[in-house]
């Protein structure tokens, strides 16, 4: 009996070891073979018309602060004198007073269009920051290689490069097969409420159905994911969706800190944030991720290949090892942020009452109502109100890898960037595009810049900066995405 127990055994483990072997051998690339394309000199005008636009203090801000609109119509006007060909053979509107919709009609207006998105606002800079500025972060400056500023790479440049590009394509007579927008909001930074929200319900009262919509979200990088040496460019397929929520205990007994009661409103309030932290919701792989692993886990050596190659048997390590990191963490799970903390007015008084903040990125799968409902259960104490904040996202809509519109930005990577490995991945940040959910069916989150070191912190931060060759490269990539656009249209009746 115990003999035959393990040659069973053995028999499970032998057709274990095959199925994964298999899976493992047969779990090919799945990268778009196409031939490099050689790269076209840039208009020499075009470095110092981007650092102009820099200069240009297009800052967004909250209902806390006062709205310089100066700026931005500033900008508006110096697009305009700077890009003449765009000016007169575009259709632009002024949504809203200050974000900017272009239309570039298409031969062809039985075709869906296509749209691209970018902001024009920038996010401040702290004035204790100022002196860690090797160039102030308005002077818009060209210099040692790089364009300096507020704004390079988040995200003017994704505006000017794509203006740059069809400016080139209008000179050359070049009609694209279906309409293409731009739209650019003003207010990306604080949610777009008043930018990109209103330009989409424009284009959804006028029926638009589009193609497909490509936003920012990922760039390209090397050395950033484990156990790939070759440059990765990580196109977003969804966006996390976004609640805050603010937890308030009041009505609790005060009086005199020499003589603390046995529950404070603070320690109440403290344990039920503990809590949240120490019962999260569960690790999970959302449909994003599971696309990314098949995408990447080909190019990666044997042993990680293997892992990712059967997921059935392995889930629950990749969770367990990618949960440890924050990125990692970020793109398993639901994640929890207490931001802001507010009780007490002296120091020898004990506060009747303290107020959280904390900030939730959904995964996609889970929605909001499924977070506040966990939330309850966590902290079950019917002394803290729940109050959900006035802007919530639910996690978008899982964009198509086997669309027209994915293929042709993987392709166009490709030609630019041919030893690149295209993965789709899951955006854990907020951008424009959620907005835009009625008007398309595919989103690509994706800047066609390759960072450098250190240029992840630059976004947001203090010297922000892009290399002069890594905007240059921006510009040939829209000028050849919107061609590409059209040969896969001919290709594809």
């Amino acid at each position: 009996m115990f003999k035959k127990l393990i040659q069973l055994l053995l028999g499970i483990l032998l057709i274990h070891i095959i199925i994964v072997l298999f899976n493992t051998f047969t779990f090919t690339s799945k990268q778009i073979k196409v031939e490099p394309l050689s790269s076209f000199q840039i208009n020499p005008a075009a470095i110092q018309n981007f650092a102009n636009t820099l200069a240009f203090k297009t800052i967004s801000q909250d209902e806390n602060e006062q709205f310089h609109p100066d700026p931005f119509v500033q900008l508006r006007n110096f697009l305009s004198t700077t890009y003449p060909q765009i000016d007169l053979h575009l259709k632009k509107e002024i949504i809203n007073e200050y974000s900017l919709l272009y239309k570039w009609k298409g031969k062809n207006p039985d075709l869906n269009p296509v749209i691209f998105i970018a902001h024009q606002d920038v996010v401040p800079v702290e004035e204790t920051t100022l002196e860690k500025w090797k160039v102030a972060p308005f002077r818009g400056e060209v210099n040692h290689q790089h364009i300096w500023g507020r704004g390079s790479l988040d995200m003017k440049v994704v505006m000017v490069s794509l203006m740059e590009a069809i400016e080139k394509l209008v000179g050359e007579n070049y009609q694209p097969e279906r309409d293409i927008y731009l739209a650019f909001g003003h207010d990306e930074e604080i949610g777009g409420q008043n930018g990109g929200k209103k330009i989409a319900e424009a284009l959804e009262k006028r029926g638009i159905m589009a193609e497909f919509i490509m936003d920012e979200g990922g760039a390209m990088s090397q050395g950033l994911i484990p156990n790939i040496d070759l440059p990765v460019a990580m196109v977003g397929i969804a966006e996390k969706g976004y609640l805050t929520l603010e937890l308030k205990v009041e009505n609790i007994e005060g009086g005199h800190a020499a003589k603390p009661t046995n529950e404070t409103a603070i320690g109440i309030l403290s344990n039920a944030v503990v809590k949240l932290e120490n019962n999260q919701m569960p690790l999970k792989v959302s449909q994003p991720l599971r696309e990314l692993v098949v995408a990447m886990g080909p190019e990666m050596p044997f042993i990680e290949k293997t892992v990712f190659a059967n997921l059935w048997l392995f889930e629950g390590f990749i969770q367990d090892f990618y949960a440890d990191d924050p990125g990692g963490n970020a793109v398993l799970r639901t994640t929890v942020a207490p931001t802001i903390f507010q009780s007490g007015l002296q120091d020898n008084i004990l506060p009747t009452e303290a107020k959280a903040t904390v900030n939730f990125r959904i995964l996609p799968g889970e929605t909001s109502e499924q977070v506040i409902e966990h939330v309850k259960n966590v902290i079950a104490d019917k002394r803290i109100k729940i109050i959900p904040g006035s802007f919530v996202a639910e996690p978008s809509p899982v964009s198509s890898t086997q669309s027209k519109g994915f293929k042709t930005i993987s392709k166009t990577i490709r030609q630019h960037f041919p030893e690149t490995v295209v993965v789709p991945f899951l955006v854990i940040g907020g951008t424009d595009s959620k907005h835009y959910y009625k008007v398309t069916k595919d989103i690509y989150r994706f800047l066609p810049v390759k960072f450098g070191e250190g240029d992840l912190q630059r976004i947001h931060g203090i010297n922000e900066r892009i290399s002069i060759e890594a905007y240059k490269q921006c510009i040939r990539f829209y000028y050849q995405l919107i061609k590409n656009i059209d040969e896969n249209e001919s290709n594809n009746p």
